[in-house]
């Protein structure tokens, strides 16, 4: 689940929240750093923040105990596809359902260059942290090396 927080509200409130399994998270960020890639080869890097650290005991319970959430975001909106455009100035992220005959956009998340670096450093220790925990995700995507089972020669 990610929850996506306006803190210049007060308190802080949850303005977005999408559900997503593990394996379209992980292709999810994927997308999110091949876009970013490309994004800085067009306009230059993004400085790099100070190192993120994983919360400490406590600390998201402390956050979530401040957090409004809103009826019409609380159950979130279910994803399995995904969109990232990007302007200079912007980072427009579309979650998507897939279910045929049509693909819609469930939530639209727009954010700026820095805090989507902020936003792929989150995940990313996320990620790591449920694969520590209940073991290596498989995305589906085809092995990065191929290998043959046997050979014809």
């Amino acid at each position: 689940m990610l929850d996506f927080i306006a803190g210049f509200a007060s308190p802080p409130q949850v303005v977005g929240r999408v559900v997503a399994t593990p394996a379209h998270l992980k292709r999810m960020l994927k997308a999110l750093l091949d876009n970013f890639g490309r994004y800085e080869k067009s306009f230059g890097a993004i400085p790099v923040q100070p190192e993120n650290t994983r919360a400490k005991a406590g600390q998201v319970g402390e956050l979530y105990a401040k957090l409004q959430v809103m009826d019409d975001v609380l159950g979130g909106a279910y994803s399995n596809a995904m969109s990232v455009m990007h302007t200079r100035d912007e980072f427009i992220m579309d979650f998507l359902t897939n279910f045929p005959p049509v693909s819609k956009v469930t939530s639209r998340v727009v954010v700026n260059p820095t805090h989507l670096r902020r936003i792929i450093s989150v995940l990313g220790d996320n990620l790591s942290q449920y694969e520590d925990r209940f073991g290596k995700i498989d995305d589906g995507s085809p092995p990065i090396e191929p290998r043959a089972m046997f050979n014809l020669n």
